[in-house]
């Protein structure tokens, strides 16, 4: 191991070769590496950088079952908001904990929760409500701030606010660039929009830039990636959904899906949803029992819209569900859906078109789900 001399800063020859340490912390839990990170900096250097990292990419990249466009996140982040507790800062907790996606789908009497590990507890200055997120990093909104996590290395970060101010009201939406192994997170109110970018390691030293277009209409909710694009509906202004483009910064308005003569769509109710690397629309109020979903189709510059899917949703305890992620399992391809609280998860058969529950909240409790997939991508450099 490397040791650092305090007095005069030179570093002694470790004992064990960097190539031969890497090829060890490559077959170690992603937690147990990340602490590693505090032993010296030349361990910090070395689990925070190539060829580590793209190690543990390709590890993670053939572990799991793969898919046209991506590889599905297969695992689940179980977020709390717990009682208020007397602490020195006005903050309130909340505990985040994980559970394999595959867990669901092993049991088929009764979907209540059951092994959910690796728990901690993070001070947050409001309620958390997620943003749509993809790869080993989640994004929350709160009352006053924007915080990244990573459930893996339980690390957990508060960003400084935007020139926008406000994290709930800014219709954020959040990013990740596979390619370029970076993220992009959003702040949009109004017309005015504000980027933050980071790679690994970089979270914490990060800042906003207000990029030069203004968005031409006034939009709703979170918006969402899709092929290196963001997405989100229009609340006031021509078209359905807007769309921002990573690389140009620039904005266009995308028309909304054209039905059969004489039907009716509720425009105002459909939801943007991502399912196997395509943007859909998704109607669940235009026809009573069923759920509608559309796919968007590009061809340069022009937008349209596919009616792909129909299910039928009579049976479903009330609940308004929306496609939340996709999965791979012993069936085949399945879509599974959450409600509006995120807080009961459904599973859709693509070939039997079969629903069944496959979890719901213990005891009713106020637990909200995310997915994400496992990975050593740190947000703040140690010391």
């Amino acid at each position: 191991m490397a040791v650092e001399d305090p007095e005069t800063q030179i570093w002694r020859k470790p004992i064990i070769p960097p190539d031969s340490l890497t090829q060890i912390w490559a077959r170690l839990p992603i937690k147990s590496l990340y602490k590693f990170r505090s032993v010296c900096k030349l361990w910090n250097s070395l689990i925070s950088s190539d060829p580590l990292l793209s190690d543990l990419r390709h590890r993670f990249s053939h572990s799991l079952a793969p898919l046209p466009h991506l590889r599905p996140p297969n695992l689940l982040l179980f977020l709390r908001h717990l009682t208020d507790e007397p602490v020195k800062v006005p903050d309130r907790p909340v505990q985040m904990s994980t559970r394999p996606m595959e867990e669901l789908f092993r049991f088929e009497r009764d979907p209540i929760t059951r092994s959910i590990r690796n728990g901690f507890t993070p001070y947050v200055d409001f309620s958390l409500s997620f943003l749509p997120s993809k790869g080993p990093l989640v994004c929350f909104a709160a009352n006053q701030y924007f915080y990244l996590c990573n459930p893996s290395t339980q690390e957990f970060l508060r960003l400084s606010p935007g020139q926008n101010g406000n994290s709930v009201t800014s219709n954020g939406a959040f990013g990740f660039l596979v390619d370029e192994n970076r993220y992009v997170l959003v702040g949009l109110k109004g017309e005015k929009c504000e980027f933050f970018e980071f790679g690994p390691g970089l979270a914490g030293s990060g800042s906003w830039r207000v990029i030069k277009q203004k968005c031409p209409v006034e939009v709703s909710r979170f918006g969402l990636m899709v092929n290196r694009e963001f997405y989100w509906t229009v609340a006031d202004g021509p078209g359905f959904a807007v769309c921002l483009d990573v690389k140009e910064e620039e904005f266009r308005v995308i028309p909304p899906p054209e039905g059969n003569e004489n039907e009716v769509i509720l425009y105002d109710m459909l939801y943007l949803v991502e399912f196997k690397g395509c943007l859909c629309a998704v109607d669940n109020f235009s026809r009573p029992s069923r759920m509608e979903i559309w796919v968007l189709n590009r061809i340069e510059d022009e937008f349209s819209w596919n009616r792909k899917f129909n299910i039928f949703i009579s049976g479903m305890a009330r609940d308004i569900v929306y496609p939340f992620c996709d999965y791979e399992g012993e069936n085949g391809g399945e879509m599974v859906l959450c409600n509006e609280t995120r807080n009961r998860l459904y599973c859709y058969n693509l070939k039997n078109r079969s629903i069944k529950q496959v979890y719901r909240p213990k005891n009713r409790t106020n637990d909200r789900l995310a997915v994400y997939t496992p990975g050593l991508f740190p947000l703040s450099i140690a010391g």
